[in-house]
């Protein structure tokens, strides 16, 4: 019933809620290889919600005379933190794999403006990005998996930016951009021993955006052919500037998340 319950999740996600998750295959005895996963019964699924202790840092703007200085390492973000949600999934056949990464989280704080004039100032950034990717593994040798990957970023982004200035009153404006990237680059893992395993990607893109990149490395260890644990850290960058919207962010810190393989 557990089963039957994670593939339907698995299958879900993957259609447009949810996100990726990292191979997690692991053998048991590291002098013996795993067989491929075709091999080994067909489609392979996995779960893997996480947690990421983000900092952030960047400039968001509207029309080109006000500006907000972002910069918050985790524990300021405890503090302006609203809301995040965050999780992975993945689904495989062989050298073949389709998955995805789901992103939210929404900030609010008093920040300095750079414009003159100002009494006090405030600014709240929700973003939303999905990573829809398909893979082909050019390495599967049972013990190490390197993967090609390619597809889309697709970013929401809501941008407000409230003041009280000294001769002129409350002023706020909001602004909401939606884009996709193009996004491709490469992921892998490999297994040190039987249990204890390295992973990580790099993913380049841009069409909508002028740039993002995003980058993790982590490791993890296998408990047993269902959970997994990984522990790593995280960095990615965006930078938007369009008819008077600037959002050039970058957002950084460790990641660790829990896989559920089935």
């Amino acid at each position: 019933m557990l089963q039957k319950f994670l593939r339907f999740a698995a299958i879900g996600l993957l259609s447009g809620t949810s996100a990726m998750a990292a191979d997690l295959s692991a053998r048991v005895d590291p002098l013996e290889p795993v067989a491929p996963a075709a091999a080994a019964g067909g489609w392979q699924f996995s779960l893997t919600p996480y947690m990421w202790a983000a900092g952030v840092s960047g400039d968001v703007g509207h029309g080109d005379r006000t500006l907000a200085h972002l910069r918050y390492d985790f524990p300021k973000i405890i503090d302006t933190l609203n809301f995040a949600a965050m999780g992975m999934a993945e689904a495989r056949l062989g050298r073949f794999s389709l998955s995805s990464d789901l992103i939210y989280m929404r900030i609010t704080d008093h920040v300095a403006i750079s414009r003159i004039g100002l009494a006090r100032s405030r600014v709240g950034v929700g973003m939303l990005q999905w990573t829809p990717l398909a893979g082909y593994a050019v390495l599967d040798d049972g013990r190490s998996r390197l993967e090609l990957v390619a597809g889309a970023r697709v970013w929401s982004v809501k941008t407000l930016i409230g003041a009280e200035f000294v001769r002129f009153g409350d002023h706020e404006a909001q602004r909401t951009k939606t884009w996709v990237d193009a996004v491709g680059g490469v992921r892998g893992q490999t297994f040190l021993t039987g249990n204890l395993f390295l992973n990580g990607w790099a993913l380049a893109g841009g069409g909508g955006s002028d740039y993002m990149w995003d980058l993790m490395g982590g490791v993890g260890y296998r408990f047993n052919p269902m959970f997994s644990a990984n522990l790593g850290y995280r960095a990615q960058q965006v930078k938007l500037r369009q008819s008077g919207f600037l959002f050039d962010v970058a957002v950084h810190g460790p990641i660790a998340g829990v896989q559920i393989a089935f």
